[in-house]
């Protein structure tokens, strides 16, 4: 079907654009002999957290998810004006937002390499890591998962009144909000907890 093609076979420039490239990003396109795709960029993701709302709930920053679970439940509720706050905001349900957590509860996609889902997908732990989100959400001590219902990380809220405690955002979401000029109030951070894995993830930007 020709959906996906091996670059450095059809690119006549190929070597000449993949040489400016960061190797390392490369690699994650890379199957076999042959390179899929080129890199946009290399990030990671960052835990923030509210500090004011963390002492004040007499909370330290979570280090384990079963910590973070359980801080996301205590965060939640309404603050002093009645309004509703959750304890985590995800803005989407895309690999990009969900594999973090998959991974950082000991569950995966497909094995190692990438050539088998059954087994993995539908493992135990990554049922159980979804369920957990699941549960959160109906607690309504986390929120969002729709594209575009409360955007804090590409949108980073709009306004300065935090509707979240705790949010996980890459290098390249932080870039945008230093491009805003978006206020980053009380906040400290820290390592995802748990994230022990890594993966090759083959997407695009907008």
């Amino acid at each position: 079907m020709g959906i996906l093609v091996p670059l450095n076979q059809e690119m006549d420039d190929y070597q000449e654009v993949a040489d400016g490239l960061l190797e390392s990003a490369m690699s994650t396109a890379q199957i076999g002999q042959d390179t899929y795709g080129l890199a946009l960029n290399t990030n990671t993701k960052i835990l923030f957290y509210n500090v004011k709302a963390f002492e004040d709930a007499g909370l330290s920053a979570p280090t384990t998810m079963d910590e973070f679970i359980e801080d996301c439940k205590k965060l939640a509720g309404e603050n002093e004006n009645g309004q509703q706050i959750w304890g985590y905001d995800e803005p989407a349900l895309a690999g990009w937002n969900l594999c973090p957590f998959i991974w950082s509860m000991g569950g995966s996609i497909t094995n190692e390499d990438q050539t088998k889902a059954t087994g993995y997908l539908n493992s135990a732990e990554t049922v159980n890591a979804i369920q957990t989100l699941a549960d959160l959400y109906k607690e309504g001590a986390i929120t969002g998962w729709n594209s575009g219902d409360i955007p804090m990380t590409d949108g980073f809220g709009t306004s300065l009144k935090w509707k979240a405690h705790i949010q996980i955002l890459n290098t390249q979401q932080l870039q945008c909000q230093k491009a805003r000029a978006v206020p980053i109030l009380f906040l400290a951070a820290r390592i995802f907890p748990c994230l022990i894995r890594q993966t090759k993830m083959l997407h695009g930007n907008s």
